[in-house]
């Protein structure tokens, strides 16, 4: 069975935004699933040992959305950490670990903390 392929045109009716059109579609039923399978299977071809926060977040499958709402933070601030543009807090970073499965040592490297 092949696999369904799913295209975004930001011009299709009713969605202003892929955030729109991703909330749409995880929430149909087994949706949510395929789509942390889909970030699972994203991380694993990106790299073999992440090397990114992004890559971390996708081998958990996870959105920038549920990373956020995980740490108690916004979406724009999970995206200002993965383009290096802003610095989490030691408590963020914790958080982090723990959302993503891995250890604090793990972390502090892939966000550029090198001991």
């Amino acid at each position: 069975m092949p696999a369904e392929t799913w295209h975004f045109d930001s011009q299709r009716p009713g969605f202003s935004s892929l955030d729109e059109f991703l909330a749409d579609v995880s929430g149909r039923a087994g949706m949510a699933e395929r789509l942390v399978v889909a970030r699972k299977r994203i991380a694993a071809r990106a790299a073999p040992a992440p090397a990114s926060l992004a890559q971390l977040r996708l081998k958990a499958g996870l959105s920038q959305k549920q990373l956020a709402d995980a740490i108690g933070t916004s979406q724009p601030a999970i995206s200002n950490y993965e383009s290096g543009e802003r610095e989490p807090t030691i408590a963020n970073i914790k958080s982090m670990a723990r959302a993503l499965n891995v250890s604090f040592d793990v972390l502090l490297p892939v966000l550029g903390h090198n001991g």
